[in-house]
């Protein structure tokens, strides 16, 4: 009787065994072995295994191999997922530009960048500035006389066709900018014009020198009489805010450098935790008051190799962002000393006062005239309006 109950209990053991060899044969992930082609030899090969059970056992499961029951059928451990090696490959990928089958030529995107100007309100003003004023130089400058030497109609032609131009550009600036009063006025119904006194009142001078510059417009284009009080206030505020942009393009600049002093120091202390095996890094190099998260980069003495290498790559390009800032303002700094020139003639009358003295006597004989005066004015304002174009160029060369 006992006898034959293990005869039974052998006969489901290579029952069970001889399918999870064909299981086995079937899966060559399971094994690492490839699938038999005819089924003889796979009963073959299962037989072969029946004196090898254990040690077959023991290649699916070692832990179990010793404990397994008769009916009791072998299963390979589920691999656990490496997130490690999950996250590295995700942020390769993230990091990675994606294959562009097309290249855009440079010259088809300074088209694009000129085109975009063109649909700004500002980028149009500038635009028809820089054309208004370089026509104004070219009228008194030697080129067309030295053309009209062999070209005299042309000469002629050219003069009177600049000559009614440029008055033209000046109205059609002034329709450009009817209106601009409107954003300041929206800033201000919103509240964010008030957080400090200097922002509220540059938006204040905003206002009203906008308001003026259109009732100096509507006076151009015949629709009221020409009043001489917009035309004061208008220069004169924005004489002001010229020093009010001067004075918030410096704080940029300060921002600025800061940030970049602040990042770069930080990136420093990044590459000595990416660069070695251990994470920590001693603690004087990190002062918890000088590393906020104010500029989306927060370190700290526990931060990873790998999370330091992310981290690395984020500063390098809040670095180049705040450089790129630097340079704006900068450029910045340089339009709005131009624009002071030139508004400032005409707040202050300089050209007018100096032709009523009959010109400025400098030393050894020298003196200034008021149309050489007025040469520089001209050369002050399209100087302005080239840095202008130029900044509203470099802003939109990312975008």
């Amino acid at each position: 009787m006992p006898s034959t109950t293990l005869k039974k209990e052998m006969s489901i053991t290579e029952e069970i065994l001889l399918k999870v060899n064909e299981l086995n044969a079937q899966e060559p992930s399971l094994t690492g072995e490839w699938p038999m082609k005819s089924n003889s030899s796979n009963h073959a090969a299962s037989v072969a295994d029946r004196k090898q059970s254990p040690t077959r056992l023991e290649k699916l499961d070692p832990s179990s191999a010793k404990t397994l029951s008769p009916t009791t059928v072998p299963t390979e451990p589920a691999p656990t997922p490496n997130f490690k090696h999950l996250l590295e490959t995700a942020t390769a990928n993230q990091s990675t530009p994606p294959n562009k089958s097309t290249k855009i030529s440079p010259l088809f995107l300074r088209f694009s960048i000129f085109r975009k100007l063109l649909l700004l309100s500002d980028g149009r003003d500038k635009i028809f500035k820089v054309i208004q004023y370089a026509s104004k130089i070219l009228l008194w400058s030697q080129f067309l006389a030295q053309l009209g030497k062999h070209y005299p109609s042309f000469e002629t032609q050219t003069r009177q066709s600049l000559s009614s131009l440029i008055p033209h550009l000046s109205i059609l600036r002034k329709l450009v900018r009817a209106g601009n009063a409107m954003a300041p006025i929206e800033t201000l119904c919103r509240g964010t014009a008030t957080t400090n006194w200097f922002t509220f009142l540059n938006t204040i001078n905003s206002v009203f020198t906008s308001l003026a510059d259109d009732g100096v417009t509507l006076a151009k284009v015949g629709i009221t009489q020409p009043n001489p009080f917009f035309i004061t206030w208008a220069d004169r505020l924005w004489l002001s805010g010229i020093g009010f942009d001067y004075l918030t393009a410096c704080e940029k600049i300060k921002t600025a450098k800061r940030s970049v002093t602040l990042l770069t120091e930080k990136k420093r202390i990044l590459e000595l935790q990416s660069n070695h095996s251990s994470t920590a890094v001693s603690g004087r190099l990190l002062k918890t008051s000088e590393y906020l998260d104010e500029d989306g980069v927060h370190i700290s003495a526990d931060t990873s190799p790998h999370t330091a290498q992310v981290l690395i790559n984020n500063a390098s390009a809040k670095i180049k962002q705040a450089n790129q800032e630097i340079w704006l303002s900068q450029i910045t700094l340089a339009k709005l000393v131009a624009d002071f020139i030139f508004c400032s003639f005409d707040v202050f009358g300089v050209v007018k006062k100096v032709e009523k003295r009959g010109g400025i006597h400098l030393s050894r004989g020298a003196s200034v005239s008021a149309s050489q005066l007025q040469k520089f004015q001209d050369v002050a304002a399209l100087v302005a309006g080239v840095l202008g174009t130029w900044k509203l160029y470099s802003s939109n060369m990312g975008k």
